[in-house]
């Protein structure tokens, strides 16, 4: 296992820690500068990464262009990327919000672009990606149910076969999986580890909504959600989907919005048991395990999910 260092020296570059990264087992450093990233790996891991991200690069999606790649150690390849900014808005979202209580309308609408943006990529290289998503595969569907006997399994399997149904005949796309405010920047997307076929929708019309999964509060006490969008913002991220969308022949994509809040609720909940083994706690797992309750039981009653009401309806 690449052991985890705070700097690393290469390529006549002095590069400081960022984060571990969550599937592939390695690290992510910043140069001194700011301007290139460094992630490393094993060497099959970064040979296919390197690979991907120069295809995604040459497809349109605003991501980083690949710069360098090698060899560390015998265990350890590299390769470095262009920077999309030091900050993601994620980051500049929690910042504002402590600050006001509001996001700022200049930093949101730089989101909504880089959103616009990856929408038109994956519209545009659809046709690369013919080949039928396994939608249960991609959010997990297997795991959850595994993880969580003591939800309806059977109400689960009918919310899931209910939005499969819904969304099947939309235009299969490469699905980032996690496209929320922490993996987007000024400059573009990053980390495309839990990417999947999947019918369009799953990241754009989910991207909003990604921080109430994370409105509740920890056993010490602190709030996790970072950050929160108002209604009025969550609508003007919407219609401006819906225009770029509407551009490449495909209207009214928001009106999916529940089907892929309800598809995202699962794939939050999974493998959260074996996170919450590895942290040493359940209030995170018991959380997302709750909203996810919420969501099939509004799903299948064919009521409104209010994502707003994340973390206010929870029965443990």
């Amino acid at each position: 296992m690449e052991v985890l260092k705070q700097q690393l020296q290469l390529e006549n570059t002095d590069w400081h820690f960022v984060k571990a990264r969550t599937i592939s087992q390695g690290i992510v450093y910043l140069s001194i500068y700011g301007d290139r990233y460094l992630k490393t790996g094993s060497k099959n891991s970064i040979r296919d990464e390197v690979e991907f991200a120069r295809t995604l690069h040459d497809m349109g999606f605003p991501t980083p262009e690949v710069l360098s790649d090698g060899e560390i150690d015998a265990d350890t390849y590299y390769f470095t990327e262009s920077s999309l900014g030091t900050r993601t808005f994620g980051d500049i979202f929690r910042e504002e919000y402590a600050a006001t209580g509001v996001i700022e309308e200049t930093s949101f609408d730089q989101y909504c672009r880089i959103a616009s943006l990856f929408l038109v990529a994956q519209l545009k290289s659809a046709p690369s990606f013919r080949e039928q998503g396994n939608l249960r595969d991609g959010v997990n569907l297997d795991n959850v149910i595994e993880e969580n006997p003591d939800l309806s399994i059977e109400d689960l399997e009918k919310a899931f076969a209910m939005a499969e149904a819904r969304v099947v005949n939309l235009p299969q796309v490469l699905t980032h999986g996690d496209l929320g405010p922490f993996n987007m920047l000024p400059g573009g997307v990053m980390d495309f580890e839990h990417k999947f076929i999947a019918p369009v929708g799953f990241d754009v019309i989910t991207s909003p909504f990604t921080g109430r999964f994370w409105n509740f509060t920890a056993p010490d006490g602190t709030s996790q959600l970072a950050y929160d969008f108002s209604e009025k913002q969550i609508r003007k991220y919407l219609d401006t989907i819906d225009a770029t969308a509407s551009d490449l022949e495909l209207e009214d994509l928001s009106s999916f919005t529940d089907d892929m809040v309800l598809l995202k609720a699962i794939w939050e909940t999974s493998f959260e048991k074996q996170i919450a083994k590895k942290l040493g706690n359940n209030h995170r797992w018991q959380n997302k395990r709750e909203t996810l309750r919420y969501c099939i039981n509004q799903y299948v009653a064919s009521l409104p999910i209010d994502t707003t009401t994340f973390g206010k309806h929870l029965g443990y």
